[in-house]
């Protein structure tokens, strides 16, 4: 998710200034055999370590660093290496292509049917989500 600040709210002082949305979607493919071997879908791993605004009424305020608060965790150290321990994780939410409104070349992918745009519970408010997932091969 784009966010300007740790307020969550982007385009700050504009007038179109809102919370940020994210979604991500995502292929592994084996680019010896063009077998993709990974999508994103419902089974990946998440956590959500920065959420903001927890007080969504800050939105189009002037000032939302001031006004909007917001939940930030570290990152768990080794997230990202082979054999992390994501058991106390979540997982994925499904969102269709109605929700997330992808964008920036999205349409330029052909994407395998399998593919889910995924994000934590809130595309709105969570704005930087850790996601995992382990393949074989």
């Amino acid at each position: 998710d784009f966010k300007e600040t740790d307020s969550g709210i982007e385009y700050i002082g504009q007038q179109k200034q809102q919370m940020g949305d994210g979604g991500l979607i995502a292929q592994i493919t084996d680019t010896t055999t063009g077998e993709v071997i990974a999508v994103t879908n419902g089974e990946w791993a998440t956590l959500v370590i920065h959420r903001a605004p927890l007080n969504t009424d800050c939105e189009k305020d002037a000032d939302p660093d001031a006004t909007c608060q917001y939940e930030i965790t570290t990152p768990p150290a080794g997230w990202a290496e082979p054999g992390f321990d994501d058991s106390g994780w979540g997982t994925a939410t499904v969102w269709s292509e109605a929700d997330v409104g992808p964008k920036d070349g999205y349409d330029e992918i052909a994407w395998d049917p399998a593919a889910d745009l995924i994000w934590g519970t809130d595309l709105e408010v969570d704005n930087t989500v850790l996601v995992r997932v382990t393949t074989s091969g």
